[in-house]
């Protein structure tokens, strides 16, 4: 493939993701997800670090695909007070570069903006991030892997969620 088909291909996932958050259809969301897969937003240990060991050190956000579903069916379910009612959001996808770091495996860095509205306080929270894929090739779908969110803005005067960032 060539690096504008690598792209393009990264580009095309990476917004169909920002569209079924923004739709709200976090079952579709969840399925664009490898099944061994994580996400996580590491803590800035100070103004330039980031934490590098999600294992040993404090994370925003570290979790498996398994967990991720967890979050979605309380979501879901109504059983998350935080997300009830869910924000309205709009997921922004830019400078998207991917690489092909092994066959069938693409490794992809992009910047990402949301904006969430909080119906209940009718105030509006803008996070933004340097964000790394990997996106693996399972039969003829193309899954997330791994999602790094770099998160630019740590401190928001609302709650944070994979639906949020």
């Amino acid at each position: 493939m060539s690096g504008a088909d690598i792209t393009g291909i990264a580009a095309r996932v990476l917004n169909e993701e920002a569209r079924a958050l923004d739709e709200q259809r976090f079952d579709d969301w969840l399925d664009m997800y490898a099944h061994d897969a994580v996400f996580w937003v590491p803590a800035w240990t100070d103004e330039g670090r980031l934490t590098s060991d999600p294992e040993t050190q404090l994370s925003l956000i570290h979790c498996t695909r398994a967990q991720l579903a967890e979050r979605v069916g309380r979501v879901e379910g109504g059983r998350s007070q935080a997300s009830s009612p869910l924000p309205r959001t709009a997921h922004i996808v830019s400078n998207v570069i991917a690489d092909e770091i092994a066959p069938g495996v693409l490794r992809v860095s992009s910047v990402a903006t949301t904006h969430a509205f909080n119906i209940k306080r009718r105030t509006t929270t803008t996070t933004f991030a340097l964000v790394e894929h990997d996106l693996a090739r399972e039969d003829e779908r193309w899954l997330i892997a791994r999602k790094t969110f770099r998160l630019q803005n740590d401190y928001i005067a609302t709650m944070m969620d994979f639906y949020t960032i």
